[in-house]
């Protein structure tokens, strides 16, 4: 069954939950069939993207991306450092 055919199927449905997700799915049908079609995306980038918003936020806006830098790649490679210690 294609996309296309799903979504209207799930649109005559007597579930609303299922009627308004196959609204949903419809209105943003090109992401959805990438994530079918290929089976690559971009979850790992927005894992590092999130440790090094948290890295930063344990900063306290309080030094330049120097130290921000050394903090994201000793956390990086060398986590067992990090372990007891606060940079």
């Amino acid at each position: 069954m294609s996309l296309e055919e799903w979504i209207k199927k799930a649109k005559i449905s007597v579930n609303s939950s299922l009627v308004s997700f196959a609204y949903n799915v419809e209105n943003d049908k090109a992401a959805v069939q990438a994530a079918i079609d290929y089976k690559y995306n971009n979850a790992r980038l927005e894992g590092e993207v999130n440790r090094v918003k948290a890295i930063k936020r344990t900063m306290y806006n309080r030094a330049n991306i120097n130290l921000l830098r050394a903090k994201v790649i000793i956390k990086r490679h060398c986590p067992q450092f990090c372990v007891n210690r606060k940079l």
